[in-house]
């Protein structure tokens, strides 16, 4: 550029500031008159070495979009009843997650509700995905790890600077809280598939990791980020694991302003407290010798030795329990066998299901019942309508009268509507089953007669680590449930982790 300046020292149109010490701190002393019922140990701590006043509860920004009100209107709830810590990547939503969080930001301070130096913004770098993939297909950066054809992902320094450019312009901030890598693993993942010695690849995984921190450190000093870090799942796993992330590695390559680690952290996945994985040390026990701040994510989808577990129920559940929300789904499924009915008489010899052209009610009940979460049920609906195109195609083809076309129509339109009840049938269901869960939780006092996300929360911010658990709240009524976590004293740590025993005992069950 003519005037010397490099691309990322450009920041026409972005917000100044960042979160400060003072800041922060005034942002909880503000809101304390307005509630005076949250107590301080359990809202918020300081972090060091950023001394930043950070709450305990995060809003994590998956699967949240700047086009879907109710998502903006639960992070401006949050926002204003004592959440100050946003976590979100330059990945989710292909982008409109990042934006989200800077149009909610820039509209609560020109309102005059907050001022930009009392939240801390965590954005996420390292998957390529969606339009950027598509962008970069033709022509990709150094040292891309190809996870799959729909996902790819890089932790190269030209990479990261490049995409840091654009997550402040998504985001509208002229400097970042903190940066963290996102899962660098998939290198090790990658390593193992292609059968590379452990030592060899551990050695490249390092050396990865040094030249981007090298680059974050740069972008730190420069006042692009203020603090950079790591979120990996596997960052608790054992150190002789093949695919772990160990944190005394990552600290021997990282600089002084490396600040923060994110990793899963639940009832079921809490090997951070356990592992010996980090040079001797549990991730816990290191994290905090070195004082890190830590975030645990996915507190209620745990990975359970069956799958997938929604570790929460319905904030809305209906009066009877869900049991019309079933009936409702298996009314939908006799009128979906009704349609199959039906049109096995209308095509008479010209169309029959058959193995090769399923009907979709028995697919239905081949996969009714597989799904533990709803999230589950998302990804695997284009598996299960590709299972479906053969027979939709073959009807097509025979299709010759009006009625035909008509009875055709007709079963289409059912089917999808049996694909929107069904996810409704999944939710009520995982509801159900985890009301055992949460009548064992309330055995305990300080548990007693609350909703099981907010005892699952509770029990995991029982201890300092995680210092913030991030919370997907993308209604009001989720945030207006969970926020009550601020107002508990801390349960008992000890007493917390015999109950998780029991717990687990009776998940193992499900």
């Amino acid at each position: 550029m003519s005037s010397g300046k490099r691309a990322e020292d450009l920041h026409v149109g972005l917000m100044e500031g960042a979160a400060t010490k003072e800041g922060t701190a005034r942002y909880f002393l503000d809101l304390k008159t307005q509630f005076a019922e949250y107590r301080d140990h359990s809202w918020f701590r300081f972090q060091t070495p950023s001394h930043l006043a950070l709450s305990r509860i995060g809003f994590g920004c998956y699967r949240v979009s700047a086009g879907a009100r109710a998502n903006v209107d639960a992070l401006r709830e949050a926002i204003l009843t004592g959440v100050n810590v946003i976590d979100t990547a330059a990945n989710y939503s292909d982008g409109s997650s990042e934006q989200m969080v800077g149009d909610v930001i820039r509209q609560l301070v020109e309102a005059k509700r907050i001022e930009r130096n009392q939240v801390a913004v965590v954005t996420k770098i390292g998957y390529i995905q969606g339009r950027n993939l598509g962008l970069l297909r033709t022509a990709p950066p150094p040292e891309v790890v190809k996870v799959r054809d729909d996902i790819w992902h890089c932790i190269h320094p030209d990479y990261i600077k490049s995409q840091l450019q654009l997550a402040r312009y998504r985001l509208g901030l002229r400097t970042i809280d903190f940066l963290l890598l996102h899962n660098p693993e998939y290198f090790l993942i990658d390593a193992q598939t292609r059968g590379v010695l452990a030592d060899e690849a551990r050695a490249q995984y390092v050396d990865r990791l040094r030249r981007a921190f090298e680059m974050m450190e740069e972008m730190a000093n420069r006042g692009i980020i203020q603090y950079y870090g790591i979120s990996s799942n596997t960052l608790a796993h054992s150190s002789s694991s093949y695919t772990a992330t160990r944190l005394d590695e990552v600290l021997s390559v990282a600089g002084p302003r490396f600040a923060a680690v994110q990793f899963p952290a639940n009832l079921i996945e809490n090997d951070f407290r356990y592992n010996r994985s980090a040079g001797g040390g549990t991730v816990t026990s290191v994290a905090l010798a070195h004082g890190l701040w830590t975030l645990g994510n996915r507190p209620f989808n745990a990975n359970g030795p069956r799958g997938l577990i929604r570790l929460a129920r319905l904030v809305d559940a209906p009066p009877d329990g869900g049991d019309s929300g079933i009936a409702e789904f298996q009314k939908m499924q006799g009128r979906l066998m009704e349609l199959e009915a039906q049109l096995h008489d209308l095509f008479g010899s010209a169309f029959q299901f058959d193995k090769t052209a399923p009907a979709f009610s028995d697919i239905l009940e081949r996969y009714r019942d597989r799904f533990t979460t709803t999230d589950q049920l998302r990804a695997s609906v284009e598996q299960i309508t590709h299972l479906f195109s053969p027979t939709a195609r073959r009807i097509q083809t025979a299709v010759q009268t009006k009625n035909q076309e008509i009875g055709f129509n007709q079963y289409l339109k059912v089917v999808n509507a049996v694909i929107h009840y069904w996810e409704r049938y999944v939710e009520i269901l995982v509801h159900q089953r985890m009301e055992g869960l949460e009548n064992l939780l309330g055995e305990h006092p300080a548990l007693q007669g609350k909703p099981l996300a907010l005892q699952v929360l509770l029990i995991l911010l029982s201890g300092d680590v995680p210092a913030t658990a991030l919370v997907g709240m993308r209604k009001i009524p989720y945030v207006r449930q969970l926020v009550q976590a601020f107002a508990e004293p801390s349960p008992p740590e000890r007493e917390m982790l015999s109950l998780v025993g029991r717990a687990l005992d009776l998940i193992e069950k499900f």
